[in-house]
């Protein structure tokens, strides 16, 4: 049997970072494929907005393995009606990828705070712009 926590983490001759990360690799626990699948159906006929919200759902509601991941494959999608918005209402006439998903994380930042929830709490990156219009 194992010996030392490394020996625990290791599987299949791979050391995974973390406990969770190796209980993934064994199939001990599920891994996301059923809300990427969710996500890709949904980004062909939602808009950003409506997308926003499904990922708060799965966040929420399903408990994700990776969040994270799940941002970082799905953001395009759950963005893409931002740079309008942000050209609009913020008078950015050409906003970076970078500055349209900060505004994203935020927008998903402020439906997760009404439920008492924040970013943190799913490993997701923190906003760094100042989104807050007074």
């Amino acid at each position: 049997g194992p010996t030392s926590f490394e020996d625990l983490k290791t599987f299949e001759g791979i050391l995974y970072p973390t406990f969770k990360a190796v209980c993934l690799a064994r199939g001990l626990l599920e891994d996301d494929a059923e809300w990427k699948l969710c996500l890709e159906e949904a980004a062909v006929i939602q808009s950003g907005f409506q997308l926003r919200q499904l990922f708060v759902t799965i966040l929420k509601e399903c408990h994700p393995a990776n969040p994270e991941a799940l941002w970082h494959q799905f953001k395009y999608h759950i963005c893409d009606d931002l740079k309008y918005k942000l050209q609009r209402e913020f008078n950015l006439n050409h906003p970076s990828d970078d500055i349209i998903y900060d505004y994203g994380l935020y927008l998903i930042s402020n439906i997760l705070y009404i439920t008492g929830d924040t970013l943190e709490k799913y490993n997701l990156p923190l906003f760094q712009g100042n989104w807050n219009r007074n």
